[in-house]
């Protein structure tokens, strides 16, 4: 204890023993030695990647993640590697990759010029490409049952991994085509007194045909309506378009023209003497079809005149479709035809059962029989085999995006397909 003591009155003594001057000059090479100190402490960088979080990344598409966000308060960056699953992807304030589809977690390590670095990760989902998929017609397999409509399905499409339906119900529905979508379509109530007959999209619209006479545009994404088109005095049957226009005929015995760029009316054509039932095109021309089987073609690029008039005599179409530059036609009996619309030329015809339903994929005719089987026609040779039976029939029938749909009439629709793609997209 008496130590201690000894010790304290030997600090003062050397406190008080001291001059001002000193005092000052050892306070100040206190505050030098801190301030020193606090320099050499190098702060750390900040990582930081910006995404476009409107763009959707598609497979085998170029990506562009960048790193221009990236600051260090103390210094420059001077290094800039990119990494996923600990592998260099790149290096660069900018990265420009093109990926597979999958879901990756890129890292971004920055170092600034004292050897500081910093690192940030994000996740991002890399997708299919919907509009390259391809369909295995011959092993496809049943993805899911879909349900919504309270009566028949007429018309399917399928467009930026969505499929559309329209109903004699009224209604238009649809299903995002992600496994943990399917049970939860939305609709848009057109009409719910009237038949929706047909159904198009094109540049994100909605072009939809119904019994109450009208046509009408709604926006896709938003789901609104757009314009209303009253051209007709009776129900649209059906409708087709190119990169210019959609047609839509009617049983009123007349075609609506309308552009796709202004969803303006720009023609009406008046020239058949029965109902209008189907419509397709070929190259520039517009191809009818009315119920006194009567086929007319009109050349789009000279303001839609009559270039050639086929009467087919004892053929009754229900079914036109295109393949290249060939026009098929089929009834519902079950006779099926392969024409040279330019030539009007008969190349290939064929009987088979009943008809429910039909479509075109590649090469390849897609018939929905009586019978409930789907059989594949092959449009060189018309050799056909079976590739489903259904426990039900068919009412409509589309391919697209690697998927095959088809709706029953139960109303309800069976996708199929690759089950281990579908998981991809």
């Amino acid at each position: 204890m008496v130590y201690k003591i000894q010790i304290i009155i030997a600090l003062v003594f050397l406190i008080f023993s001291c001059s001002s001057s000193d005092l000052d000059k050892l306070s100040k090479n206190l505050t030098k030695d801190e301030s020193d100190s606090s320099a050499k402490i190098n702060q750390q960088p900040i990582a930081m990647i910006s995404i476009d979080k409107n763009i959707t990344f598609r497979e085998n598409v170029e990506i562009t993640l960048d790193a221009k966000d990236s600051f260090d308060t103390d210094g420059n960056i001077v290094s800039f590697v990119w990494k996923n699953d600990n592998k260099i992807i790149g290096n660069g304030e900018q990265l420009k990759i093109k990926l597979p589809s999958a879901v990756y977690i890129i890292e971004l390590e920055i170092e600034d010029n004292q050897g500081s670095k910093g690192t940030v990760k994000r996740q991002i989902t890399v997708r299919l490409d919907f509009a390259k998929l391809k369909l295995d017609i011959n092993a496809v397999e049943e993805i899911a049952i879909l349900k919504a409509s309270t009566k028949d399905i007429n018309q399917m499409s399928i467009h930026n991994n969505h499929l559309y339906a329209v109903s004699d119900d009224g209604n238009i529905y649809f299903w995002e085509l992600l496994f943990n979508k399917l049970t939860h379509p939305r609709h848009i109530k057109v009409n719910e007194d009237y038949e929706i007959k047909t159904l198009l999209v094109k540049n994100n619209k909605l072009f939809i045909g119904s019994s109450d006479n009208d046509i009408t545009i709604w926006n896709i994404e938003t789901k609104q309506l757009l314009k209303s088109i009253k051209n007709h005095r009776n129900a649209i049957t059906d409708s087709v378009s190119n990169d210019d226009i959609i047609a839509f005929s009617s049983i009123d015995k007349s075609i609506s023209i309308i552009s796709l760029k202004t969803n303006e009316l720009i023609k009406t054509i008046k020239e058949h003497k029965s109902s209008i039932t189907s419509l397709s095109i070929i190259k520039n021309f517009l191809i009818s079809y009315s119920n006194n089987k009567i086929i007319k073609i009109w050349d789009i690029d000279n303001d839609y005149r009559n270039a050639s008039t086929i009467d087919l005599i004892n053929i009754k179409v229900d079914f036109m479709q295109r393949y290249e530059d060939e026009l098929i036609i089929a009834s519902r009996d079950g006779f099926i035809q392969i024409r040279d619309i330019i030539t009007n030329v008969v190349l290939r015809e064929i009987q088979i059962e009943p008809i429910r339903a039909m479509g075109i994929y590649e090469s390849n005719i897609i018939v929905a029989l009586n019978n409930k089987d789907i059989n594949l026609i092959n449009i060189s040779d018309l050799s056909s085999k079976n590739i489903l039976k259904l426990e039900n029939k068919a009412t409509s029938i589309i391919v697209n995006e690697g998927i095959l749909a088809i709706s029953l009439d139960n109303q309800n629709v069976k996708i199929f397909g690759n089950k281990e793609k579908f998981k991809q997209r």
